[in-house]
């Protein structure tokens, strides 16, 4: 894992499920998003674009970051149910 990515896990379909921090190292506050990608790694080299994202917080440190979205992220019903309101 990079520096800028705090947490990943690959889901029982294929998708890569990411908090990521972006903005930089040094910010405070600092934010994060956590994104959902279906692409396979070839798909991602090809379009060169970013997840959409699911949700973003804003906290004080990365442990704040991971109390709001990691719960989120360990929940597929959860991220289904984000997906499907953002139309993803």
């Amino acid at each position: 894992m990079g520096p800028d990515l705090l947490y990943e896990r690959v889901r029982f379909d294929g998708m890569s499920v990411r908090i990521r921090v972006t903005t930089p190292a040094d910010a405070v506050p600092i934010q994060a998003v956590l994104e959902v990608e279906r692409r396979s790694a070839a798909g991602r080299a090809i379009s060169r674009g970013r997840p959409p994202r699911l949700a973003e917080v804003t906290a004080n440190n990365r442990d704040e970051i991971l109390s709001s979205l990691l719960p989120i992220a360990d929940d597929d019903v959860a991220i289904e149910a984000l997906r499907t309101s953002r139309g993803v």
